[in-house]
C-alpha cells in the first residue's frame, strides 16, 4: 500500500457506483469538503486502513459533504483513527446516517445532521474515545446508538428527537 498525505477532495458528485462512493485507505493529513455522495450500493464514503502493509487513515477532515439514498451514509471503519467529522449531512441511507467501528478512535464528530435514515441516525460499537458534540439525529429508528464495548465515548450538547424508537441507546450489545 502507498500512504496518501496532504491532499484535498474538494466538490465532488460521486453516484451510482457498486460499492463505495468516495473510499480513503492509509490516508493522512488531508481534507474532504463539498462533495455529495449519492445511490451507491454500500456507502457513501468508507474511510479504512490500507492492507499490506497496514496503514491506518488518520487526522483527515471531513466537512461539509452530503450523503444520501446509499445504505451507510459515511463509515469509519478499520484504524480510522484522529479525524474531525464536520458539518456533514446524512439522510436517506437505507441503513445508517454515520457508523463508527472496527478500532476506530479519537475522532470527533461535530455539528452533523442525520435525519430519515431507515435505523440508526449514529452507530458506535466496539471502538473507544470518540467523541460527539452538538449532532442532531431526527426522523431515524434510532438517533445515536452507543453498543459493544464503545468505552470513553463522549456525547456532549447531542439533539435526538422524532426518532420512532429511541432517540439514544446506550447497551452492552
Amino acid at each position: 500500500g502507498t500512504l496518501l498525505y496532504n491532499f484535498n477532495i474538494t466538490k465532488i458528485t460521486s453516484y451510482n457506483n457498486t460499492n463505495i462512493g468516495i473510499i480513503l485507505g492509509g490516508a493522512r493529513n488531508s481534507t474532504l469538503m463539498h462533495n455529495i455522495a449519492k445511490n451507491n450500493t454500500n456507502a457513501g464514503l468508507s474511510i479504512i486502513r490500507s492492507s499490506n502493509p497496514i496503514i491506518n487513515s488518520t487526522n483527515i477532515t471531513i466537512q461539509n459533504n452530503t450523503f444520501y439514498n446509499n445504505p451507510i451514509g459515511m463509515y469509519l471503519n478499520g484504524n480510522a483513527s484522529l479525524n474531525n467529522v464536520i458539518y456533514n449531512r446524512a439522510y436517506n441511507n437505507t441503513n445508517r446516517g454515520f457508523v463508527i467501528e472496527t478500532n476506530s478512535f479519537d475522532n470527533n464528530f461535530t455539528g452533523n445532521i442525520a435525519h430519515n435514515n431507515t435505523n440508526e441516525g449514529f452507530m458506535i460499537t466496539g471502538v473507544n474515545s470518540n467523541n460527539l458534540t452538538n449532532n442532531i439525529a431526527y426522523n431515524n429508528l434510532d438517533g445515536f446508538e452507543i453498543q459493544d464495548d464503545a468505552n470513553y465515548t463522549i456525547l456532549v450538547n447531542n439533539t435526538a428527537y422524532n426518532n420512532s424508537a429511541t432517540n439514544i441507546i446506550i447497551s452492552s450489545g
